[in-house]
């Protein structure tokens, strides 16, 4: 894991990322914020018209929601997925904006009392983040509280992309580590240097969506989610989930959730050292950060970047490869 100070990268391994050019992003950063914004969405709406492969893509993103959402009727269905493309495309956009976005009326903040009350308790803190509307302003909102964040992050398959959030990365200060050998080392130096860290916990590694488990088993025990729990045994770090919802257009939420305490102690009292995965209480530590993920992502599907990684998902893919005999048993156990 190599420590870049400030630097860019990609929050986990999302279903997208932002396809705007950097030539474009150049010239949105002297834009308003709504038109910025809107940008993002008309290059949503050009792709379904010229594309037929987008279109086909929607039909089956509709149709993977009713696996989740069955109670809705497929004309829904199709509204939730071309709002989950629309809102990728803004997100790719309004990066642009940089510092300009956290000071601007576009932006709520709720939880505030929760950040404060974890701050005074002078603890270690672990924000765990979900790929929820504009997840990429979060590590730069909590900087502009004054907090200073250590982001883990995954190097972007597009250049283009990289250059983009790098620029908006190093626009708002924010510092990041490259996920890899040696990552929760770093991880673990970072907390001792009084830095919180922000990983993404509903990330997409190894062909798989780690968190929630929505339904799987043993999907929770690999991946950040785990990585977010030994930490905080180790450290005596506080866990606070977090995330941002679009309610129109360019008008983001972010919701910093109640701390979670893991350990009752104090840094100081902490072990200092990850437990082993097997360790029951890393599994009960686990069981609950997902307990708390979950209902916000199912709630907002539409919103969650997840959701096209998780139509790539390996257990999705072997279950829609199984019999329906072979289904059927599986559900009965």
């Amino acid at each position: 894991m190599r420590t870049q100070r400030p630097a860019g990268g990609q929050l986990g391994r999302p279903a997208s990322r932002p396809t705007t050019s950097v030539g474009t992003h150049r010239l949105l950063r002297l834009a308003p914020a709504p038109v910025v914004s809107w940008v993002g969405s008309l290059e949503a709406r050009l792709l379904r018209a010229i594309r037929p492969g987008r279109r086909r893509h929607l039909k089956r993103l509709a149709r993977f929601i009713g696996r989740f959402r069955p109670d809705l009727p497929p004309e829904r269905r199709w509204e939730m997925a071309v709002r989950c493309l629309d809102g990728i495309s803004r997100q790719g956009a309004e990066i642009a904006l940089g510092p300009r976005y956290l000071r601007s009326r576009y932006l709520t903040i709720q939880g505030r009392a929760h950040l404060e009350a974890a701050r005074a308790s002078g603890r270690p803190l672990i924000f765990c983040l979900v790929h929820l509307g504009n997840y990429q302003i979060a590590p730069a909102v909590m900087v502009s509280l004054g907090v200073p964040i250590t982001a883990i992050i995954y190097p972007m398959p597009k250049p283009a992309d990289q250059r983009n959030v790098t620029a908006f990365r190093q626009r708002c200060g924010v510092e990041t580590l490259e996920r890899g050998y040696g990552g929760a080392a770093g991880a673990l130096r970072a907390l001792r240097r009084g830095r919180a860290l922000m990983l993404s916990i509903d990330e997409r590694h190894n062909g798989r969506i780690n968190a929630p488990r929505l339904g799987r088993t043993g999907v929770a025990e690999a991946g950040n989610i785990s990585i977010a729990v030994r930490l905080a045994h180790a450290t005596g770090a506080l866990l606070l989930p977090i995330h941002t919802l679009r309610s129109r257009g360019v008008h983001l939420t972010l919701s910093i959730a109640e701390p979670i305490d893991l350990t009752g102690e104090a840094t100081g009292g902490a072990e200092g050292r990850l437990r082993p995965l097997a360790d029951p209480e890393l599994r009960a530590g686990i069981d609950r950060l997902d307990r708390v993920i979950e209902p916000v992502i199912l709630d907002n599907l539409d919103q969650w970047t997840g959701i096209r990684s998780l139509m790539k998902d390996r257990d999705f893919r072997r279950r829609e490869a199984e019999p329906a005999s072979a289904k059927s048993g599986a559900a009965a156990q």
